[in-house]
C-alpha cells in the first residue's frame, strides 16, 4: 500500500525547526490580466494572515521565515519598469 504524498494548492506554508516556509504563486502577481484579481487578492489575504500570526509568536519559535516563488518580486530595484522579473 503506497501513500501518496499530499499535494497542496497554490500557495501554502509549513514549518521546519522554527523555520518558516512560505510558497507562493508569483504568477499572479506578474500577469497583470484582470481575469486573476480575485485569486491574487484572496492569496495576498491569505499571506497577510501568516506574516500576522508569524508577528504574534514568540520569538523563540520563528527562527526565521523563507519566501518562495518561482517569478521574483524585482531584479534590481522595486521601482523598475515591469519585466520578466517585477510584479504588478
Amino acid at each position: 500500500d503506497e501513500t501518496k504524498p499530499e499535494v497542496p494548492g497554490q500557495y501554502y506554508h509549513f514549518n521546519v525547526e522554527g523555520v518558516i516556509f512560505i510558497v507562493l504563486n508569483s504568477q499572479l502577481y506578474y500577469d497583470d490580466s484582470n481575469l486573476l484579481d480575485s485569486s491574487k487578492h484572496e492569496q495576498t489575504e491569505w499571506f497577510e494572515s501568516i506574516i500576522n500570526g508569524i508577528q504574534g509568536e514568540s520569538s523563540s519559535t520563528v527562527k526565521n521565515v523563507v519566501i518562495l516563488t518561482h517569478i521574483p518580486p524585482f531584479g534590481a530595484s522595486p521601482e523598475e519598469e515591469h519585466g520578466w522579473s517585477n510584479w504588478q
